[in-house]
C-alpha cells in the first residue's frame, strides 16, 4: 500500500478511535442518570397540609386524599408527631380489612415519575396512632401494581394495648421486581378498619415517606447510534491486530 495511503488509514482510524472512545464516554452518561436514593413523597401534615414535602424535580406526587368510605369524616387531627396528623373516626370505618376494601375506606396517595425517567421504589414508611383502646384498630397497604389484589403491609393494634399520642412507626420493604423500573405512576392506598364502630374512637397517621431511586432513561436512538459507534471502534481494533 503507498505511503500516502497508509497515512490516510492511520488518520482515519484514529479518528474514528477518538469519536467512539466519547461515544462510549457518552453512553455511560446516558446510561449514569440515576439519582442516590432519595424522598420521593413526604406528608409531615404540617401548617394542616396534605401536599407532599418533596423537592425532587423528575417526580410528582399527589397531595393525600381519602376515598369515598371516609371522605366525609377525613380531617386533622391535634394529635401529631409532631402535631397535627391525619386522621379518620373509627365511628365511621368498617370492621374488617375486606369490608374496607369495598366501601373504599382508604388514604391514597399518587407518585409519578417525569417523562423520560423511571422509579426504583425502596421503602414505604408511616407513623400510626389510635385513641381509645377499647377496640381493634387496624390498617393495610395496597398499591394500583397488581390493582390493589394484595396487602403489602398490615397492622392491628388490639384491644386494651397502646395509648393515645403514642405513634407506632412501621416500613414497607418496596426493594422488589414489581417496585423496579416504574415508568409510570404509583398509587398507594392505606385501608383503615376497626373491629367495634366505636364513636369517638380516632386512627391517625403520620410522616408518611415514599424513598426510592429515579433514573433517566436513554433514548432508543440514542443508545442505537452510540452503540453502532462502539461496535466501528472495536472492528478497526481487532482489524489492527
Amino acid at each position: 500500500m503507498p505511503l500516502r495511503t497508509m497515512d490516510f488509514v492511520r488518520t482515519f482510524a484514529r479518528q474514528i478511535r477518538g469519536l467512539a472512545v466519547a461515544s462510549i464516554v457518552g453512553l455511560g452518561l446516558v446510561c449514569a442518570g440515576s439519582v442516590s436514593a432519595a424522598t420521593l413523597a413526604n406528608y409531615t401534615f404540617l401548617s394542616n397540609s396534605d401536599s407532599s414535602s418533596d423537592s425532587d424535580a423528575n417526580s410528582t406526587a399527589s397531595a393525600v386524599t381519602a376515598g369515598a368510605g371516609i371522605s366525609a369524616n377525613f380531617a386533622f387531627n391535634a394529635t401529631g408527631n409532631p402535631a397535627p396528623s391525619r386522621g379518620v373516626g373509627a365511628d365511621v370505618t368498617l370492621t374488617t380489612e375486606a369490608l374496607a376494601i369495598t366501601g373504599n375506606d382508604y388514604f391514597t396517595f399518587t407518585l409519578t415519575p417525569s417523562p423520560g425517567f423511571e422509579m426504583d421504589l425502596t421503602s414505604l414508611s408511616l407513623e400510626f396512632d389510635a385513641s381509645y383502646n377499647t377496640v381493634d384498630r387496624g390498617y393495610s397497604i395496597r398499591s394500583n401494581v397488581d390493582s390493589y389484589a394484595v396487602t403489602l403491609l398490615s397492622y392491628v393494634e388490639p384491644l386494651n394495648t397502646g395509648s393515645s399520642g403514642t405513634f407506632l412507626s412501621q416500613s414497607l420493604n418496596l426493594t422488589g421486581a414489581s417496585f423496579q423500573n416504574l415508568t409510570s405512576a404509583i398509587t398507594f392506598r392505606i385501608y383503615t378498619y376497626d373491629n367495634a364502630g366505636s364513636p369517638g374512637s380516632y386512627m391517625r397517621f403520620d410522616n408518611i415517606v415514599l424513598s426510592g431511586d429515579l433514573s433517566a432513561v436513554p433514548e432508543p436512538g440514542s443508545l442505537s447510534l452510540l452503540t453502532a459507534v462502539a461496535g466501528m471502534f472495536g472492528l478497526i481494533w481487532l482489524r489492527r491486530r
